[in-house]
């Protein structure tokens, strides 16, 4: 089975990083939730795309343990795809990110800011995402997956909810 992930938001926490950033360089006080349900929201549309171009903000965040181990225990029955739509400027970084970290399957990174067609293309059976339009777009081409988090939480009955990838390595098994 082919299982495809998103980066941000689901295996990687760029979202953390955008908001300590926030709080070092802009002395933002409120919490990681008010941060991602409306302050970033009131930043201009330029600013808010100027967060996705910073290098360090997706290489600053350490995978824990776990998750590696995670993904080496899935690794071991499926292939694995990394669909982001990260900008093309940081392919390089992202891409020494998981080989430094001993992702596996890491030579399947794909970024695309159209993952419904790359879902298709690479028969990707299971997807998991942060953003329900993602999903929307990806439609019945895969089984799909919504992380729970802070931005997506008035909508996430609609969808196939998990709180975090590690329940993933359940629905995996259940699958067999």
């Amino acid at each position: 089975m082919n299982v495809g992930f998103d980066l941000d938001g689901v295996l990687y926490d760029w979202h953390r990083a955008v908001y300590n950033d926030c709080v070092s360089h802009e002395d933002y006080e409120g919490s990681f939730r008010e941060f991602w349900t409306g302050y970033f929201q009131s930043f201009p549309r330029n600013k808010q795309k100027n967060f996705c171009y910073r290098d360090p903000l997706y290489s600053s965040q350490i995978p824990s343990k776990k998750l590696l181990k995670f993904l080496d225990s899935v690794a071991k029955e499926h292939e694995i795809f990394y669909v982001t739509a990260r900008s093309d400027e940081c392919y390089l970084t992202t891409k020494f990110y998981m080989e430094r970290y001993n992702f596996p399957y890491s030579y399947n990174l794909v970024l695309a800011k159209d993952k419904a067609t790359i879902i298709k293309l690479h028969r990707i059976d299971i997807f998991i995402d942060d953003f329900p339009s993602n999903l929307d777009e990806i439609g019945s081409s895969a089984t799909t997956f919504l992380i729970k988090k802070p931005w997506n939480e008035e909508v996430m009955d609609n969808y196939n909810t998990i709180l975090s990838v590690f329940d993933l390595e359940g629905v995996l098994l259940s699958e067999h």
